[in-house]
């Protein structure tokens, strides 16, 4: 016996969420990926990758001023920064997570390549 199209729609649409049920989850996961995104981006992160950064800037000017090649060295500073956090993890009240390690390699890196920018 075939079904009637109306059987079939009646199928599908049963299983939608009640539009208020919806509003209430989505409202919550939209705040909690905020609080996400806001912890990601922190002091620590930034300062660390300045520090990294400034280290393989220096690096770079003397390899660039011998050979004319520098490095983004992205892996070098993200690698730099994991090891700079992680044998302090049980003493900091929020995680080093793997996106605030993305935040201190784009900035090792932009400052990084300064020499490159800045035409030395």
């Amino acid at each position: 016996m075939a079904k009637d199209t109306n059987d079939t729609e009646h199928e599908i649409y049963s299983f939608r969420a009640d539009p208020a049920t919806f509003q209430q989850r989505h409202h919550s996961d939209t705040s909690q990926a905020t609080q996400d995104e806001e912890s990601h981006f922190t002091l620590r992160a930034v300062a660390c990758g300045l520090l990294i950064g400034t280290l393989m800037c220096f690096s770079n000017m003397y390899f660039g001023l011998q050979t004319g090649w520098i490095s983004m060295m992205s892996l070098q500073s993200s690698l730099l920064g994991f090891a700079m956090f992680k044998p302090f993890q049980h003493m900091l009240r929020q995680k080093f997570g793997p996106i605030e390690n993305v935040v201190l390699q784009t900035t090792a890196v932009a400052t990084a390549t300064m020499p490159l920018a800045a035409g030395t």
